[in-house]
């Protein structure tokens, strides 16, 4: 096991009720910033991943920000949708991999790194 450090990854974890629920962390990719979460099962349908993106953006004010998800996960879509991302393409790839990318469309801010 190892626990990995990078300056350019800011991660927040989802605690509900003294367990960790899970994460929302930022980070570059490709030298774009890009935002992914994630929550356990059991977690799901109780609004807690808009709940912890919205929190998230309002802390972390690198503009504009990417948000990715599966093209068939529509409750992932709806959480960025509901957090004010817009979609803005499809990624290219494998076809099981392929998703849609979302930005906030917010005027940018300052930039990680």
């Amino acid at each position: 096991a190892w626990i990995r450090s990078d300056r350019s990854v800011t991660i927040r974890t989802i605690v509900v009720g003294g367990r960790v629920a899970g994460h929302v962390a930022a980070f570059e990719r490709a030298g774009e910033p890009e935002v992914t979460y994630w929550l356990a099962k059991e977690y799901w349908g109780r609004g807690l991943a808009t709940w912890a993106l919205s929190a998230f953006l309002r802390s972390f004010g690198v503009r504009p920000l990417k948000g990715a998800a599966a093209a068939d996960n529509h409750a992932s879509i709806r959480v960025l949708e509901k957090c004010g991302f817009r979609r803005i393409g499809k990624e290219r790839g494998q076809p099981a991999n392929a998703g849609h990318y979302y930005d906030t469309g917010r005027p940018a801010g300052r930039r990680i790194g």
